[in-house]
């Protein structure tokens, strides 16, 4: 069995899920000033150039949620894999404790018969 020892630092994955969510507020604001200047652009600008650039942008745009979707999934997943982490452990917590408890009953009746066979 090689010494591998695994965890995670709970306190970090929190913190990281909040900076995730953070960002994606920080990109939405992003989306939001590029929005306006495609607007302004519009209103300033005419051509069979600038309808191909709307048209590209539009398609661009179209992604916003999904790319913000995507991040606040990021910290979905760190809150989740903090829940799972901790659900595991009192798993394994609870099969040693019923490792223990038989070995205990398993050991008590040896005992019982060895004492019962002198």
């Amino acid at each position: 069995m090689d010494n591998t020892v695994t965890g995670i630092h709970e306190d970090n994955l929190n913190a990281l899920s909040i900076e995730v969510l953070d960002r994606t507020d920080r990109i939405s604001e992003i989306f939001q000033k590029i929005d306006s200047c495609m607007e302004r652009l519009t209103s300033a600008y005419q051509g069979s150039p600038c309808d191909q650039l709307t048209v590209r942008y539009e398609g661009i745009k179209s992604k916003y949620p999904l790319v913000k979707e995507n991040i606040r999934g990021y910290a979905t997943d760190f809150t989740t894999l903090v829940a799972k982490v901790k659900e595991n452990d009192k798993y394994l917590a609870q099969l040693f404790r019923n490792a223990s408890e038989n070995l205990k009953s398993t050991t008590k009746k040896e005992i019982i018969n060895n004492e019962g066979e002198e």
